[in-house]
């Protein structure tokens, strides 16, 4: 029986609020949150895969919390986008920063965050991982090129200004045709996808895979390869862990392990829609240089 906390997380909180429809608005158009209307017209708040539940004050549903009051809360949402973001989108809406950017203490880290109170005075930090260290000299992201895991891993590379290569089949072969010619990848003499995720493999350090609920296809056989050659590998199921959630860890891999070459790997498109968006906003974080990009 686990008895340290893993595999809990947070499905959603409740926030007790004067009016509903200025609470929805203010966090709808500063954090871009979207409405939910659930059972029979209860009113929350969605972001990624949690929610704030909304009380109205004085008819608030049962069960509840033993004295629930607006203002009461002190909450801190992390995000992948830089706070220096967040600050020109709060003058941009009117919301005062009370205090920031500074450097605080998370659960998985040191973060640097911002503070802003919502309309009952609920205390809003918004933050950004720390980077863990600085990557090591000649980082390079390695990908295959196809569509979904492949794609985003790239996509960060090429935002962050980092390096990046990687094996593809003949003729730059991909589920939605040719790999585009931004993307650095050389192509192989011959074979297909099975050479050249074999090929990813042995010219790397070690190999990051992202996938959701099981390993199927070319992104078992990567584990399989990697098991075969020795090589580290790191697994992440999307299903369990948020982008930001996941930065961390991955960072403390790979600086860590002193790897040079990461490996990045999982489903295409076609299986996992939302494998590439969900692989950029990782590498995003995960790989955000050690300043945290806010000057």
């Amino acid at each position: 029986m686990q008895q340290n906390g893993d595999g809990l997380w947070i499905d959603h909180l409740v926030l007790t609020v004067r009016d509903l429809d200025v609470t929805v608005r203010f966090y709808r158009d500063l954090l871009g949150m979207d409405e939910v209307v659930f059972a029979e017209g209860r009113r929350a708040l969605s972001f990624g895969r949690q929610k704030f539940n909304l009380h109205r004050f004085g008819s608030e549903c049962e069960p509840k919390a033993n004295q629930p009051m607006p203002g009461s809360a002190d909450l801190c949402l992390l995000s992948e986008v830089p706070v220096s973001h967040w600050m020109q989108r709060c003058q941009a809406v009117g919301v005062p920063v009370l205090e920031g950017p500074v450097t605080r203490t998370g659960a998985a880290g040191s973060i640097r965050s911002v503070y802003v109170r919502d309309p009952d005075l609920n205390l809003i930090e918004i933050s950004n991982l720390e980077p863990v260290g600085s990557l090591p000299d000649g980082f390079t992201l390695v990908s295959g090129g196809q569509t979904g895991v492949d794609r985003g891993a790239l996509d960060a590379a090429l935002a962050l200004g980092l390096p990046a290569s990687g094996w593809c089949p003949p003729c730059r072969l991909a589920e939605d045709g040719p790999i585009p010619d931004r993307y650095p990848l050389r192509e192989m003499a011959a074979g297909g996808y099975a050479e050249r995720t074999r090929q990813n493999v042995i010219d790397s350090d070690a190999t990051l895979i992202l996938y959701r609920d099981r390993l199927e296809g070319g992104t078992a056989k990567t584990v399989i390869h990697c098991a075969h050659m020795g090589k580290a590998v790191k697994l992440v199921d999307s299903d369990l862990v948020t982008p930001v959630s996941a930065a961390t860890a991955i960072r403390a891999f790979i600086v860590g392990g002193n790897i040079r070459r990461l490996n990045v790997a999982g489903p295409r498109a076609s299986k996992e829609p939302g494998a590439r968006a969900y692989t950029q906003a990782l590498l995003m974080a995960a790989l955000m240089p050690a300043d945290g990009g806010d000057s």
